[in-house]
């Protein structure tokens, strides 16, 4: 259930913007198949390990999830899960042999987890000489047509990003930043987008033909169809920026998709608090804008030439401009009842607020401010061995006055 609430300014009022999303998904693992529906947020663990008697694996992690599946006659495993950070660990006679940690399939696709066979002491043998061989061409993936990015939390810590899912999704080949195209009353937030996200361009559509994911649920924009509804920053879990070959799952758009995976609880407590401050003074200052036709004259247009405009003369001064922001995000997660009930519940406060010049004139500026909260919220409920269920709730909203 998706519900955008837009509010047309009166003279001198301030605007108003606010939208509300509620995601219920869940996930059904079939034993005899290993699949599983909602395939826009789970993806798939797999791998090979050497055949031994009363082989398992161990599956724990993401939502208080903890799965343990028998190993196949030939070696391998697979299983079907929500996206998250999982543990998977081998098992014999019921006690771990190996371990991996930090295994984190993207959406829709698969990571493989192999377990080699331990060398016995008593066999190992001294080798003069060992050659590798490898290629660097990687393998092709030929099971899809998409054409996918998908950015993790953890790469998200290095980036020098800004903090929005447009930015990230700038990343990927063929996108690129477009210009808002005006609803009905005639104004766009100051990022471009109703809710005052940045607006794409994903290989040449129109910046209203994409659509926004947040677990599963479009969060598309209903009135203009440009930008859509994203959780705060430090929520995010995996984003994945499809630019064409997606499928049908994601129907209504022919541009591109940015599908957004939030974080979920777990069985340990977790919380945290930050603050980001840019001041006005530490930010570089924007260019000024000038004339450049060269054939914009006196002898080409006659009587109909305008100095001022002639190549070299300023056409807006930006210099002057000022702006500064201060974000503030804060999360607490955890169980709610071990390994069966967790939540994850996350807000942030994003203000901005500077002043812009309004005519060449110097000293004459528009001064503005923008207040932008954003809410979320999820809980996992795992009902049995092979249920579970999702419920995320998101809400943006946009508040500017000049």
């Amino acid at each position: 259930m998706t519900k955008n609430l837009h509010k047309l300014p009166r003279q001198g009022s301030p605007f108003q913007r606010k939208a509300l999303a509620l995601a219920i998904g869940g996930s059904i693992t079939l034993a005899f198949a290993g699949g599983a529906f909602a395939q826009a947020t789970t993806g798939t663990i797999h791998g090979t390990v050497p055949v031994a008697p009363n082989e398992t694996i161990q599956i724990s992690g993401t939502g208080g999830f903890n799965r343990t599946i028998t190993v196949g006659p030939s070696g391998t495993y697979s299983l079907t899960l929500p996206v998250g950070i999982y543990t998977v660990s081998l098992l014999q006679n019921g006690s771990v042999v190996k371990t991996r940690q930090n295994v984190s399939p993207a959406a829709g696709g698969s990571v493989a987890v192999d377990f080699a066979r331990t060398a016995n002491a008593a066999n190992v043998q001294t080798l003069s000489t060992v050659n590798v061989v490898a290629t660097a061409i990687p393998s092709i993936d030929v099971t899809t047509t998409n054409m996918v990015t998908t950015t993790t939390a953890k790469q998200l810590e290095a980036l020098p990003l800004s903090r929005s899912s447009g930015s990230i999704a700038l990343l990927a080949p063929g996108v690129s930043a477009g210009a808002p195209m005006l609803n009905a009353g005639g104004m766009m937030g100051a990022g471009g987008g109703p809710l005052g996200s940045q607006l794409l361009v994903f290989g040449g559509a129109s910046v209203a033909e994409n659509a926004y994911y947040v677990d599963g649920m479009n969060t598309t924009d209903q009135l203009t169809g440009q930008g859509g509804i994203t959780m705060p920053y430090g929520s995010l879990l995996q984003q994945q920026t499809f630019t064409s070959g997606y499928g049908a799952k994601y129907g209504r758009s022919i541009g591109g998709v940015i599908n957004q995976i939030g974080k979920s609880g777990s069985n340990e407590w977790h919380f945290g608090a930050r603050a980001i401050w840019e001041p006005s003074s530490w930010r570089s200052a924007p260019v000024n804008q000038y004339y450049d036709n060269p054939l914009y004259t006196q002898a080409t247009l006659g009587d109909g030439f305008n100095p001022s405009q002639a190549a070299g003369q300023p056409r807006t001064i930006r210099s002057s401009d000022t702006s500064q922001l201060t974000v503030y995000d804060a999360y607490v997660s955890g169980p709610i009842i071990k390994n069966k009930l967790t939540f994850f519940l996350s807000a942030e406060q994003s203000l901005e607020s500077g002043g812009i010049a309004s005519t060449l004139a110097a000293g004459q500026k528009t001064f503005f401010h923008n207040h932008a909260p954003k809410i979320y919220a999820k809980i996992n409920w795992n009902i049995n061995e092979n249920n579970q269920l999702s419920i995320s709730g998101l809400q943006n909203s946009e508040k500017s006055w000049s």
